[in-house]
C-alpha cells in the first residue's frame, strides 16, 4: 500500500483509469481520458447515467459493496473520484488497492467546515467571518458580527443541507437543522466580488494557475460564470500569490479550486473545493487546455501544459424549462457554444439542468450585454 498521495508510477496510453462517479464533469474526464488514449472503468451507484456508454467496462453498485470495490480498484491503475462520493473511510479502502492521486487532504478539508477553515486561517490568509453555532441563541448573539444576509451551514457534510437568513425574521427557520448537530454561520458578502482560481499541481510539484472566474449570482443562484474575472490587476496578483501559498502547503495532485470573497478592497477565503468544478468548463473555450486533459496530465506524471487565454467567455448553465429560448438562439448565435445533454433533457422534472453555453467575444462586456438582449437569462 502506498502512503496518501504517494505516487510512484506514471500512467501511459492503454493504462487503466478509475472514475468512480457519473456527473457531468465525471463524463466530461472520461471523454477526455478516452481521447488521450487510456482505457476508462467508472464506477457508479445507478443504472441509469449516461456515462457507462462511454466508458470500457461500468460497476454499477452501492458504496458500500466491498467486493466490488475491491475488483473496481485492483482492474485500475489509479482512480480519481468525485468529491461528493468519497468519504475517508471509501478512500482509505480504495488506497488498499490502488493509488489515489488526487489525495485525500483538501477532500477532508472540505468535508469539515471549521477544520478548513483553521487550516487557511493559520497560513495568515483571511476567511469569510463566521461563528460556530449550535442553538438558535448563538445565532441571536452572533449575527451582528456575521452580518445579513448570511449563510447557515453544517460543520460537516452537504452544502444543500443549509439556509440563507435573509433577516431577523429567518431565524427561526434554523431550529430544524441546529437539532441536526452543530453548523457555521458565516457572512454572503452579497456586496462583494466572488472569484474563483482553479491550480493543477503535478508530482513535482509545479503549480499552474488558470485564469480568475469571477461567479455572479442571481439570489443566490449561480447565474453566469466570466473570464476574464472583473477585478483589478492589483487584486489578482494578490490572488495569485495567496493561491500559490495555499497550493504549496496542501498535499494533492491534479486540480482544485479556490473561491475568494473581495468585499471593500479586502480578500476572503470563502472555500477549498477538492477535484474538478462544474464551471470549470468555461476553460472549454476560453483557455488553449481544458481542466481535464490538465488534470490528467498531473496524475499521469505528464508535464504540465502552459495555460493561456485564448478568448474571453461567459458561461451560463441551461435548465430545462429554458429549451424554448435556448432554440432561437441556437439557430442565430454564432458565438454561441452549446453544451446540451440529451439524456438530461428526457427527465421530466421541471428546472432539470440540462447542459451549459459557453460564449466568446471581444470583451466580457461585449459578451454580457449580448445575453442580456435576449430572454434567455
Amino acid at each position: 500500500m502506498q502512503r496518501d498521495n504517494e505516487q510512484t508510477t506514471a500512467v501511459f496510453p492503454g493504462d487503466t483509469i478509475g472514475i468512480l462517479g457519473a456527473s457531468g464533469v465525471c463524463k466530461e474526464l472520461t471523454l477526455n481520458a478516452k481521447r488521450m488514449g487510456f482505457r476508462v472503468i467508472t464506477y457508479v451507484t445507478t443504472e441509469n447515467n449516461d456515462i457507462s456508454q462511454l466508458a470500457d467496462f461500468t460497476i454499477v453498485d452501492r458504496l458500500d459493496n466491498v467486493e466490488h470495490l475491491q475488483q473496481f480498484a485492483e482492474r485500475c491503475k489509479i482512480i480519481l473520484f468525485d468529491p461528493r462520493l468519497m468519504d475517508t473511510r471509501l478512500y482509505a479502502f480504495l488506497n488498499k488497492y490502488t493509488e489515489l492521486p488526487q489525495g485525500s487532504e483538501v477532500l477532508e478539508m472540505s468535508q469539515d467546515r471549521v477544520l478548513e477553515k483553521a487550516v487557511i486561517a493559520g497560513m495568515g490568509i483571511d476567511v469569510v467571518p463566521y461563528v460556530t453555532v449550535v442553538s438558535l441563541d448563538d445565532i441571536y448573539e452572533n449575527i451582528r458580527e456575521v452580518g445579513f444576509p448570511a449563510q447557515l451551514l453544517p460543520t460537516w457534510g452537504s452544502p444543500n443541507n443549509g439556509l440563507i437568513l435573509k433577516s431577523r425574521s429567518d431565524i427561526p427557520q434554523a431550529n430544524r437543522l441546529l437539532d441536526r448537530g452543530s453548523y457555521i454561520l458565516q457572512s454572503q458578502m452579497t456586496d462583494g466580488m466572488e472569484i474563483v482560481a482553479s491550480v493543477v499541481k503535478d508530482m513535482n510539484g509545479h503549480q499552474n494557475i488558470y485564469p480568475m472566474v469571477e461567479n455572479v449570482y442571481n439570489d443566490g443562484r449561480l447565474t453566469e460564470s466570466i473570464v476574464p474575472a472583473r477585478c483589478s490587476d492589483t487584486m489578482q496578483n494578490t490572488i495569485v500569490n495567496l493561491v500559490d501559498q495555499i497550493a504549496s502547503q496542501l498535499t494533492f495532485l491534479g486540480t482544485i479550486s479556490i473561491k475568494f470573497l473581495i468585499n471593500k478592497n479586502r480578500i476572503f477565503v470563502k472555500e477549498v473545493q477538492p477535484g474538478l468544478q462544474h464551471e470549470q468548463n468555461i476553460f472549454n473555450l476560453a483557455t488553449n487546455v481544458n481542466v481535464y486533459e490538465e488534470t490528467l496530465r498531473s496524475v499521469c506524471g505528464m508535464s504540465l501544459a502552459d495555460i493561456k487565454l485564448e478568448t474571453p467567455a461567459v458561461m451560463f448553465d441551461v435548465l430545462s424549462d429554458q429549451m424554448s429560448d435556448i432554440r432561437t438562439q441556437w439557430l442565430i448565435k454564432s458565438n454561441w457554444n452549446f453544451y446540451l445533454n440529451a439524456f438530461l433533457m428526457n427527465k421530466k422534472e421541471e428546472k432539470t439542468k440540462i447542459g451549459y453555453v459557453l460564449v466568446s467575444g471581444e470583451n466580457t462586456d461585449q459578451i454580457l450585454e449580448q445575453i442580456d438582449n435576449t430572454s434567455v437569462l
